[in-house]
């Protein structure tokens, strides 16, 4: 509204052709807020979506690495194990080095342990030690963490 108008002009202005102006605008406007309103939800949902997939996947990993942490928890010898211990009693085969039991490593209960617990106890141990860590580990859960830690500590 421009100064100066009479009160009369004023309320004509407002009454009359800010609302024409209005429609007029919608008219030429509307259709790009319609886009980019589409665009904003369409990207909102695209994004809930991958995250969807994503926790659903971590969680179906997470989950499964629970079920098999809580085997060996029921069952604290390997499979591997088991078959060589049989193997064994009936004098077929002796057994290889993927059956050490967590029975004869260095680090007490090392089966039920997290890679995190692992990690704190290797800088105690002698370099043989380290080494039948590796061994078990490389032929069991193969954690990258303690495999890690073992080759750090073996290259000094």
């Amino acid at each position: 509204m421009a100064a100066g108008k009479t009160p009369l002009g004023q309320l004509v202005d407002l009454v009359v052709y800010a609302p024409v102006g209005l429609i007029t605008l919608a008219q030429r406007e509307l259709p790009e807020l319609i886009s980019a309103g589409k665009t904003r939800v369409d990207n909102q949902i695209t994004l809930a979506r991958f995250i969807g997939k994503m926790a659903v996947k971590q969680g179906s990993s997470e989950f499964k690495r629970r079920i098999r942490a809580a085997e060996q928890l029921r069952d604290p010898t390997p499979a591997s194990a088991q078959i060589i211990d049989i193997q064994s009693s009936n004098d077929i085969a002796s057994p290889s080095p993927r059956s050490t039991s967590g029975a004869h490593l260095p680090i007490d209960g090392y089966d039920s342990l997290a890679a995190s617990q692992v990690v704190q106890r290797l800088n105690t141990l002698t370099a043989a030690e380290l080494e039948t860590v590796r061994a078990h580990e490389e032929s069991h859960r193969a954690r990258r963490t303690i495999l890690g830690k073992i080759a750090q500590l073996q290259a000094h």
